[in-house]
């Protein structure tokens, strides 16, 4: 299995389909995979909402590392590993404009 990396040539390959292994590449949240920009954001946000948003904040967060000990045949194995990274946006809304997050509907 080959990485895939986030150069810009290869998030373009990628959106266009044009990239060598994209029919083997499995759908993640944009977001999530840090190949959304503040502007795609945006524009999904007002489109899906039909709301207008005065900005958006984006932060890249680093996935913990996790230690983790097990018992196997009498032995103990430590080991450890590490969670995926993440981005997090924060939209802010217009005056005046709100989004009812029980129901997902604009109020």
């Amino acid at each position: 299995v080959k990485l895939v990396g986030s150069t810009k040539n290869t998030v373009s390959a990628i959106r266009n389909k044009n990239y060598w292994n994209s029919s083997n590449l499995s759908a993640k949240d944009p977001v999530v995979s840090n190949l959304c920009s503040q502007a795609d954001i945006k524009n999904a946000v007002e489109k899906k909402f039909d709301v207008e948003v005065q900005k958006v904040a984006t932060m890249n967060r680093l996935g913990k590392t996790k230690d983790m000990t097990m018992k196997s045949g009498g032995r103990t194995i430590r080991t450890s590993g590490k969670r995926s990274d993440w981005k997090k946006a924060i939209v802010t809304l217009k005056e005046g404009f709100t989004i009812d997050l029980m129901r997902g509907d604009v109020a």
